[in-house]
């Protein structure tokens, strides 16, 4: 009894004796949400400056536990706050070595597994013991740490750390998925789209656009171009335009990755853009261009910008944007013709990606296939079996088969005719005809709005039974 008693008042002793001047000393250091409490505590008496009011707080802490009068009791208040300061302390300690801050210099240093353990082990240890004053005690800890967090807003804090926890974690995941790379199954595929636009800030169709397809199935990248040579005007206007672009991302709940680039011109633009990796940890895959319908002058870069594109096998897509914005997302027209067979799974993927977002969930989709009067018995044939197959997605009930007639009518006003009130309208196109025509097929059918003209430039199956 008489070691127990010796031990617990060197114990008390050195409580008593440390607790006022730590509550001073984070006093001084403006800790306390409040100024009169800092000033109140921090003040100390004579050339030691002894902490007489932090002491006196400390005897009004103690004489509250002491009142409650079960020694059992407050040895588990005690021991409780203890053990969460130690667990804390050590998880601080981990969080800091995985984080690899450079700032972090502590004296001190001890391996990192080693303060995994004494954080869980504490914790552990704290819920054996008691549960509740436990849960309690994680609980006061974290409103203490809240209200001392208010009015230091511009320190470093939690999340900081946290922010370099999560980017060691990415950069370790990224290499090993780079290091365990292998080629993509065409039933696996998932987009991976980069779009590119100097039109960011005043036309929204491309954003919007990227946000549909990367909202659940793939993953997007929104780069704003800036026509230019890299020098300090040019670089502040371009972090002007990210911090707009990251506002508009928030603001949108948009779930993709947004920067910019300085480039002389918009063709070097995609040849450096195409080349960039994936801020997934996957290969980029796809790209998208846009233009508004009533501005064709960045018609000649996009054909550019599709042949950089080509040269990487990227799919490509072309957005042709036009004051309706899409409409009211109720109706999605896709246009299948005998040479688009290579493009109609992208097509068709695409479609169902878009439809799966919540602004499009009353949407419908349908099919249509147009081919010449000979051809039509065997053109249909082939259209059955793929979605027999279940290679193309989509019940007969969805599909119009139209005959075509060259002499009686025209591919673009058979379009228009079907689809000039859809909201969406997807269709097929080839890179050399384009080339040919130096992008004059992306002016055609002028009574639809919003065209998305697309180009598969790999093996897509889809392996997903027929809706």
């Amino acid at each position: 009894p008489i070691g127990l008693a010796a031990a617990t008042i060197s114990s008390a002793i050195g409580s008593i004796l440390i607790a006022p001047r730590t509550m001073q000393a984070l006093a001084g250091d403006h800790i306390f949400p409040m100024k009169t409490v800092n000033a109140f505590l921090q003040k100390g008496r004579g050339s030691s400056n002894e902490p007489v009011n932090a002491t006196l707080i400390t005897a009004v802490i103690v004489f509250v536990f002491v009142s409650m009068g079960s020694v059992d009791f407050v040895a588990q208040i005690i021991s409780m706050f203890f053990m969460i300061t130690y667990g804390s302390l050590c998880l601080v300690s981990f969080l800091e070595h995985f984080a690899g801050n450079p700032s972090y210099r502590p004296t001190f240093r001890s391996k990192w597994y080693l303060s995994l353990i004494g954080a869980i082990a504490c914790f552990v240890v704290m819920f054996q013991m008691a549960p509740l004053y436990a849960f309690l005690s994680v609980l006061t800890i974290i409103i203490i740490y809240l209200s001392l967090k208010r009015g230091h807003d511009e320190e470093d804090d939690l999340s900081a750390m946290v922010k370099g926890v999560l980017f060691q974690l990415s950069r370790r995941l990224q290499v090993l998925i780079q290091r365990k790379h292998s080629e993509v199954s065409p039933t696996s595929w998932r987009p991976s789209f980069i779009a590119v636009s100097s039109s960011s800030l005043t036309r929204l169709a491309p954003f919007d656009l990227l946000r549909w397809i990367s909202h659940y199935y793939g993953f997007g990248t929104f780069i704003h171009f800036i026509k230019g040579l890299l020098n300090e005007n040019t670089n502040t206007e371009a972090k002007q335009k990210l911090d707009l672009l990251i506002q508009q991302s928030k603001t949108s709940r948009a779930g993709i990755y947004v920067d910019t680039i300085i480039s002389p011109s918009f063709k070097t633009a995609v040849a450096q853009i195409v080349q960039i990796p994936g801020i997934s940890g996957m290969d980029n895959n796809s790209i998208l261009f846009e233009f508004h319908e009533d501005d064709h002058e960045e018609i000649l870069d996009i054909v550019d910008g599709c042949k950089y594109a080509a040269y990487v096998n990227f799919n490509i897509c072309v957005l042709r944007s036009s004051e309706r914005h899409f409409g009211y997302k109720n109706k999605i027209h896709i246009w299948l013709t005998p040479g688009d067979f290579r493009n109609a799974n992208l097509m068709i993927l695409l479609g169902y990606i878009i439809l799966g977002h919540p602004e499009w969930k009353e949407s419908e989709i349908k099919l249509f296939a147009t081919f010449e009067q000979a051809e039509m018995t065997k053109q249909v044939a082939r259209l059955n079996q793929l979605i027999e197959k279940g290679r193309i997605p989509i019940s007969q009930k969805n599909v119009q088969k139209i005959p075509f007639a060259k002499k009686k009518t025209t591919y673009e006003s058979l379009v228009s005719t079907h689809s000039e009130d859809a909201d969406l309208v997807i269709m097929g196109f080839s890179l050399a005809k384009l080339e040919e025509e130096k992008g004059d097929f992306f002016k055609r059918f002028k009574n639809i709005k919003e065209l998305l003209f697309v180009r598969a430039g790999q093996d897509i199956a889809i392996k997903e039974a027929a809706i």
